[in-house]
């Protein structure tokens, strides 16, 4: 049985979720306990005492400057008792393990896997289970469940962003705050503004009709999203409905359909990414403020609701006999409890008996009343071993009681303190070109005689470039190639073809923004380079993505110059200088979705909001797509600013510039003499205060 994880928003929601059927609550940090911690162990002894477990969903440290604060809710919590923290960076997971060895580590949403090899490299940054990608299809889950070695959950209903968990950068154009920049009206170029348009607007994910798949594939943990759970009556409602579906393993039936599917915000529900079938059909119109939904009598509802005969906990059973040793049994519960007991020394006799299948029985067999069911029973014996039935049974009752100990038990967490980082010194330095290019036709001799550190070119671009490939690596510059922001599993293999046939070509380095390649790309040889995808914050973070291989990382643009200075950079690092910052990373096509044909991405498409500003969009591998900001950034006129970061390189990106344009650019920041203010130049976040 999967753990169904229901996320609270106010103290009154606890009682309602853990009294209707919830088996683990996840909350915003600490902010609905503000300072009291009596009011907090409270919450959790009662958690506790109804068998629910209590997780904390932490944001990630923005700066150095803001990991004390981090450091400190952390603490807080592994003292209380928390039973896991729910985080979203290379450096929360490494500053909470150094502050409690115990607490679990949980990789949320916003740091969603879409690959065992990203699984394997959550793992080693310290994560015991991880979040698949909403935008992940049953097969590809159905193969991470299978394969991985990690626990895995998945979001069952929710608001459904555009862009993948971790990969929105939207919230620059609003300080930093999500202000719905998708849910907007926006115009094709070409197409006029006759009607209104949602291409960002994604319906509601909602998946209770697939829950029995998930159940069956075994996914460890099934979460509801926040937004969809505003009231108390809310959370009563929606968690009895999937508990009982969770129970039962079954369909939802129309009474619990009408309670889950009255919550859409934005032109209803969809499951279009589950069943692999992305298309214009997701897209949903957001409703007016004014609007409301049908709403259903909850109780009248709930009255039609098949009845359950109480949820049970699905436990594994492991036996173990030996002839001359104390007999063993193991099991594990389906919420990852664990116990183990020991028996007597089972006898030893002549002839073939068939004790183990009578073991088996035995410990399949539930008892009326149990809160337990079998889900498997495996049973391992020598030949010629013989154990008394009534031992078995005493066994099976011993470990079972272990595990409802450890079920009602609070967790116990050790903590130590942490040090924060000390604030770099500043240092001097010039940092080096590296020039980022979309395309071959982009380049000309200037970008050869500004003598760039690095060449960033798509992957795909430097194996189509041929002569054109083999000429600048001729000329002493070196290429690294910009791996595609995300992959899935059924896409590893072509990619780790094209790294080796790229490697072969003379192309050392790769550029990683997302931790599912690192492996494929470690295999083909390469040496890595980190990209903005990775949102690398803080001193930790550099170290966390250092000690995973990385030699080169790229610092986040949404810090500030100061918040940069203070960073202490272990390995090589770099910032974005010039260019259109990436705003959404999509699965679904945004140009196929409205014009009804794919073009490969040959033709370039734009969208144009109701501010009159215009946001390219470009293709990427896979048939996804990356929508950059209207904006560029323009650091040409700043060169002293950006020697006191003591960062090694500045990347220049290009991405609808034409080769005039890109020379002009590359010239201007590399002549001094050349450098010429806009006349109204956008700097970003970087001199915010």
């Amino acid at each position: 049985m999967a753990e169904l994880l229901i996320p609270l928003s106010s103290l009154e929601m606890i009682k309602a979720a853990a009294e209707n059927g919830a088996d683990a609550l996840l909350y915003d940090g600490t902010e609905i306990f503000g300072e009291n911690d009596l009011l907090l162990k409270e919450a959790l002894s009662y958690a506790v005492r109804k068998g629910v477990r209590s997780y904390f969903e932490l944001d990630p440290p923005k700066g150095d400057k803001d990991v004390l604060r981090f450091a400190r809710e952390t603490e807080r919590l592994a003292r209380a008792g928390a039973d896991a923290l729910v985080l979203s960076s290379a450096a929360s997971a490494a500053i909470a393990r150094k502050i409690s060895p115990d607490i679990r580590l949980f990789a949320g949403p916003e740091m969603p896997v879409t690959s065992l090899d990203g699984m394997e490299e959550m793992k080693k940054l310290g994560f015991e289970r991880v979040t698949a990608a909403k935008e992940l299809n049953k097969y590809q889950i159905d193969y991470l469940k299978e394969y991985g070695s990690l626990p895995l959950a998945v979001v069952v209903q929710d608001e459904m962003c555009m862009s993948y968990g971790g990969q929105c950068h939207a919230d620059l154009k609003h300080g930093g705050y999500c202000e719905e920049f998708c849910r907007g009206v926006f115009a094709f170029s070409g197409t006029g503004r006759r009607r209104q348009e949602f291409p960002l607007s994604l319906k509601d994910v909602c998946l209770a009709a697939h829950v029995r798949e998930l159940l069956l594939s075994g996914v460890n943990s099934l979460m509801v999203g926040r937004s969809l759970l505003r009231t108390v009556e809310d959370v009563t409602a929606v968690t009895s409905a999937y508990a009982r579906i969770v129970a039962e393993e079954r369909y939802p039936s129309s009474g619990e359909m009408r309670i889950l599917t009255r919550a859409a915000r934005h032109g209803g529900f969809s499951d279009g990414f589950f069943e692999g079938r992305p298309g214009p059909d997701m897209q949903g119109r957001p409703e007016n403020a004014g609007y409301t939904l049908p709403v259903f009598d909850t109780a009248s509802t709930l009255d039609e609701l098949p009845v359950t005969a109480g949820r049970k906990t699905k436990v594994t059973f492991l036996f173990v006999a030996k002839a001359g040793e104390a007999a063993f049994l193991g099991a594990v519960d389906s919420l990852g409890n664990r116990a183990m007991v020991r028996g007597a020394v089972p006898e030893t006799v002549s002839g073939e008996t068939r004790v183990k299948d009578a073991v088996r029985l035995r410990l399949s067999g539930g008892r009326s009343g149990e809160d337990w069911r079998v889900d498997r029973a495996m049973v391992r014996m020598d030949d010629g071993v013989t154990v008394d039935p009534g031992e078995v049974e005493r066994m099976r009752l011993a470990v079972l009681q272990a595990l409802r100990k450890k079920r009602f038990a609070p967790s116990v967490n050790r903590v130590f303190p942490y040090k924060a980082p000390a604030e770099a010194e500043i240092t001097y330095r010039r940092p080096r070109l590296i020039l980022s290019y979309r395309r071959f036709e982009q380049i000309d001799r200037t970008a050869l005689t500004a003598a760039p550190q690095f060449i960033y070119l798509p992957l795909d671009e430097i194996l189509a470039g041929g002569e054109l490939t083999e000429k600048l690596l001729g000329c002493g510059v070196k290429l690294a190639a910009v791996l595609p922001p995300t992959v899935t599993d059924n896409e590893t293999e072509k990619l780790l073809e094209s790294l080796v046939r790229a490697k072969n070509l003379g192309v050392d380095h790769a550029v990683a923004g997302t931790l599912a390649v690192l492996e494929t790309a470690r295999r083909a040889g390469m040496i890595l380079r980190g990209d903005f995808g990775l949102n690398a914050r803080t001193s930790e973070d550099i170290a966390a993505l250092t000690g995973l291989g990385f030699s080169s990382v790229s610092i986040s643009f949404d810090l500030t110059f100061r918040e940069i200075r203070a960073l202490r950079k272990p390995a090589a690092t770099e910032i974005f200088a010039y260019g259109r910052l990436p705003l959404m990373l999509t699965e679904n096509c945004i140009s196929r979705n409205h014009y009804g044909v794919c073009d490969k991405c040959e033709t370039q498409r734009m969208i144009t909001g109701r501010d009159g500003e215009t946001y390219p969009i470009l293709g990427e591998p896979g048939c996804r797509n990356l929508l950059l900001d209207s904006r560029k950034i323009y650091l040409a006129d700043r060169a002293d600013d950006l020697e006191k970061l003591g960062v090694e390189s500045i990347r220049l990106s290009f991405t609808t510039e034409n080769r005039s344009e890109c020379a002009e650019i590359v010239r201007q920041y590399y002549e001094r003499n050349a450098r010429r203010s806009l006349q109204k130049p956008w700097r970003g976040v970087y001199y915010e205060s």
